[in-house]
C-alpha cells in the first residue's frame, strides 16, 4: 500500500484549478436550457396539434342544410317555389363526447411534453456530469504528463552523470509519449460530451462552453423495493396513461356518433296558376340508422384502446426492468468508488513534493517508479470511471423513479 500511495503522488503534480477559463457554464444553467432539447421540441409540437383539434370542436351545431327549388306546373303553366330550410341537433351528446375526446388528447400530449422535458434534464444533467468528470481526467493526465516529463529530465541528468543507462532515458520517453496519449483521449472524451451538450440544449456553438459545477456526493441507492415501488405513479407512465384516457374517450365519442341527429326545419312552398297558394310547414327528420352506424370510426377506436392497454403494460415491466437494472449499476458503481476512495488516492498531492524529492536523490530507481505509476494510473482511471458510471445511473434512474404530479 505504501508503494501505491507513493506512485499515487509521482502521478499527481502540483495543485492547479481544474478551469481556468474565461469562458464556462454551470450545470444548473444547462438544465434549464434543456426546454430546446429536439425531443421537446418535437413533444411541443404534439402539444399545439393536439390543442388545434381540440380548438376545432368548438362550434356549437352543424351546419343547417337549405334546399331551393321553382320550375313551371304544366298544363296549368303554373309558376312554383319551393324552399326549405333544416338544422341537425345533437341529441345524444355527440360533440360533447368529441370535445372531451380531445381534450384528452390535449392531456395525453401534455404528459408526453412533460415526461420529454423531465428526461431531457436528465440527460442533460448527465452529460454535464461526465464533462465535469472527464475534466478531472484531462487534470490528472497532465499531471502525470508533467512528472513523466520530470523523470525524464532526471534520467538524462543521470545518464549524462554516468550514473543510469541509456535504456533508463529509453523508458522515460515511452511514459511521456503515454502519458502524452493519455492526455489527448482525455481531451477527445470531454471534447465529446461538451459536443453531446451543445445538441441537447441547442447551443449556438458545436460545443458548450467547460462546465463548472460540484457533483453531488456519491450515496448508497435505496433499496430497490422502494424504487420500484416510487414507479407505479412514476412519470414516465404517465403518457401512455394519457394515451389510454384518450383512447377510452374517443370509444365513447365514436360510440354517441353512431345514434341519428334528427333535424328540424321550416317550408315554404307558393304554387298555383289563376290562383296563387302559398304552403308554410315544420318539417322533422330523422335518418334511418340501418346499415352504416358509424362502424369503421367505433371499431377503430376500440382497436386502439386494445394497443393503448398493450403499450401501457409493456411500459410498466419495461420501466421495472430498467429501474432494476440501472440501481444494480448504481450500487456496483458505488461499491467501487468507495474501494478506491478509501485507498486514500484523493489525497496524494499532498506527498507529492516530498516522494519527488526522493526519486531525484536516487531513492527510487526508474524501473519501480515506472511500474507503480502505471498501476497507479490503472487505478485512478477505474476509479473515475466508477464514478463516471455511477453518475450516468444515478441521473436515469432518477428520471424513471420521478412520480408525476398531475391534478
Amino acid at each position: 500500500m505504501r508503494y501505491l500511495f507513493v506512485a499515487a503522488a509521482i502521478v499527481v503534480a502540483h495543485p492547479q484549478a481544474l478551469a481556468q477559463l474565461v469562458e464556462s457554464v454551470d450545470v444548473d444553467t444547462l438544465v434549464r436550457r434543456a426546454r430546446s432539447s429536439p425531443n421537446v421540441a418535437l413533444a411541443e409540437v404534439g402539444v399545439e396539434t393536439a390543442e388545434a383539434t381540440y380548438r376545432g370542436t368548438q362550434p356549437l351545431l352543424p351546419n343547417p342544410q337549405v334546399s331551393l327549388s321553382f320550375g313551371r306546373r304544366q298544363p296549368a303553366n303554373g309558376f312554383e317555389v319551393q324552399a326549405q330550410i333544416q338544422q341537425p341537433l345533437d341529441i345524444a351528446g355527440q360533440r360533447r363526447s368529441r370535445r372531451r375526446a380531445a381534450r384528452m388528447g390535449v392531456e395525453s400530449a401534455e404528459r408526453s411534453h412533460q415526461w420529454s422535458l423531465r428526461f431531457a434534464e436528465q440527460e442533460v444533467r448527465r452529460w454535464a456530469y461526465r464533462a465535469i468528470i472527464e475534466r478531472e481526467r484531462i487534470a490528472i493526465a497532465t499531471q502525470a504528463r508533467e512528472v513523466a516529463e520530470r523523470i525524464r529530465t532526471t534520467a538524462l541528468m543521470r545518464v549524462e552523470a554516468g550514473e543510469a543507462s541509456p535504456l533508463d532515458v529509453l523508458l522515460a520517453e515511452t511514459e511521456v509519449a503515454r502519458a502524452r496519449r493519455n492526455e489527448l483521449a482525455a481531451e477527445l472524451r470531454e471534447q465529446r460530451a461538451r459536443t453531446q451538450l451543445a445538441q441537447l440544449v441547442d447551443w449556438s456553438d458545436p460545443q458548450v462552453p467547460v462546465v463548472r459545477g460540484e457533483l453531488p456526493e456519491l450515496s448508497e441507492p435505496a433499496p430497490l423495493e422502494q424504487l420500484v415501488a416510487r414507479t407505479r405513479e412514476s412519470l414516465a407512465l404517465t403518457p401512455a396513461r394519457a394515451a389510454l384516457r384518450a383512447s377510452e374517450a374517443a370509444v365513447e365519442a365514436a360510440d354517441r356518433g353512431a345514434v341519428p341527429n334528427p333535424s328540424v326545419g321550416a317550408y315554404y312552398g307558393r304554387e298555383g296558376d289563376a290562383q296563387t297558394a302559398h304552403v308554410w310547414l315544420v318539417t322533422l327528420g330523422l335518418p334511418l340508422p340501418l346499415w352504416r352506424r358509424n362502424q369503421p370510426a367505433r371499431e377503430t377506436a376500440r382497436a386502439s384502446v386494445f394497443q393503448r392497454e398493450r403499450e401501457l403494460e409493456v411500459a410498466e415491466r419495461m420501466i421495472r426492468s430498467r429501474v432494476a437494472l440501472l440501481r444494480a449499476t448504481l450500487a456496483a458503481a458505488y461499491a467501487t468508488a468507495r474501494v478506491y476512495e478509501t485507498t486514500g488516492l484523493q489525497s496524494v498531492r499532498q506527498s507529492l513534493a516530498r516522494t519527488q524529492r526522493a526519486f531525484e536523490l536516487g531513492e527510487l530507481s526508474l524501473l519501480d517508479v515506472t511500474q507503480m505509476r502505471q498501476r497507479v494510473l490503472l487505478a485512478l482511471d477505474e476509479w473515475m470511471e466508477a464514478r463516471r458510471t455511477y453518475y450516468d445511473a444515478a441521473t436515469r434512474l432518477e428520471a424513471f423513479v420521478t412520480e408525476s404530479r398531475e391534478d
